[in-house]
């Protein structure tokens, strides 16, 4: 039986994630590949790391702005190759930058006009 604890002795700084041994303790297993990759990547400073997974062919093309007028506020959100900028600040999601500017959820395509309210119930109703 394995009585080492996983944050102590020489792997406690080492990045990993954590998964149950046979024994019902925790154990440090390696970190995945596209980890690695990507750290390694940037690491390398090879300018912009292009993202591991495919990206949504409804976000229109890098360094395509979007605008929007909202209570009277117009609002720019820059099209990043690893999300959104909008004030200065970085969003993963566009539903994140909509809940950002109104302060409620929301469809980000629905918020930003890229996608119409017909065509998202047409997609509900297929599924």
């Amino acid at each position: 039986m394995n009585t080492t604890h996983p944050l102590k002795g020489p792997n406690k700084f080492k990045l990993g994630v954590f998964s149950a041994n046979a024994d019902g303790g925790l154990a440090i297993t390696d970190v995945p590949e596209r980890w690695r990759m990507r750290q390694a990547a940037q690491v390398q400073d090879l300018g912009t790391v292009q993202p591991i997974e495919p990206r949504d062919p409804r976000v229109p093309p890098v360094g395509t702005v979007l605008r929007r007028v909202f209570n009277g506020v117009a609002h720019e959100v820059t099209v990043c190759s690893e999300g959104f900028e909008h004030g200065g600040e970085r969003f993963k999601t566009l539903s994140a930058v909509a809940k950002h500017i109104t302060g409620t959820p929301w469809n980000g395509f629905l918020f930003f006009g890229l996608k119409k309210r017909v065509e998202a119930a047409r997609e509900e109703s297929a599924a």
